[in-house]
């Protein structure tokens, strides 16, 4: 494993948050390959094989999200290929550039991941500035990008380091501005948040 990933996957678990692999190695393969570098902390393994087509199809990564009992929203997809993120964006999902391995920045900002991560203790910062925010609603305001976000008033500042590190990962068109909301986002009927 890359340096600080073992440790990592250890507090993502301590904090509930569920972790899964996705690979295009073969399916008992892979299985062993993450018994052996990460004991049981994953909750979760598809390699290649194992019913599914291979990446950048995304439908072990939303098998994977289904049997996780989130939502796509609450999924982050962490790859160190243009395949990873290709995967990422076909299943609708959130999706990071991991700088520590296998590509480098050139060839996965090219791909317009969400997120970029030089290491660990940077994917862990991002991770924990996500956490901070209840809700989020990105939408147009007077020709600017705006995220309009719920959280703790305390999680404030959290919330604006994290706009911060993502806007540096983003072309200048598309930085974004941050506004808080004490309460709730709008939903409709169906419970889902409405986009203006």
């Amino acid at each position: 494993p890359y340096p600080g990933i073992p440790e990592l996957i250890r507090k993502l678990r301590a904090a509930g948050i569920k972790c899964a692999a996705n690979s295009n190695k073969a399916h008992e393969f892979t299985q062993e390959l993450i018994k052996l570098s990460f004991g049981d902390e994953f909750d979760d393994v598809i390699g290649f094989g194992a019913g599914f087509p291979a990446k950048p199809d995304p439908g072990a990564a939303h098998e994977l999200i289904r049997r996780a009992g989130v939502q796509p929203s609450e999924a982050l997809y962490v790859g160190d290929s243009n395949v990873d993120i290709q995967t990422g964006h076909n299943a609708g999902i959130d999706v990071c550039g991991a700088l520590w391995g296998f590509r480098g920045y050139e060839e996965l900002s090219a791909m317009n991941p969400t997120y970029l991560a030089k290491d660990a203790a940077e994917l862990e910062k991002l991770l924990a500035s996500c956490a901070a925010i209840r809700e989020c609603m990105v939408c147009e305001r007077n020709q600017r990008i705006c995220a309009v976000v719920c959280c703790d008033p305390d999680q404030q500042d959290a919330v604006r380091d994290f706009v911060t590190k993502v806007n540096r990962t983003l072309p200048l068109y598309k930085h974004m501005v941050v506004e808080f909301s004490a309460q709730p986002l709008p939903r409709n009927a169906a419970g889902k948040l409405l986009r203006s």
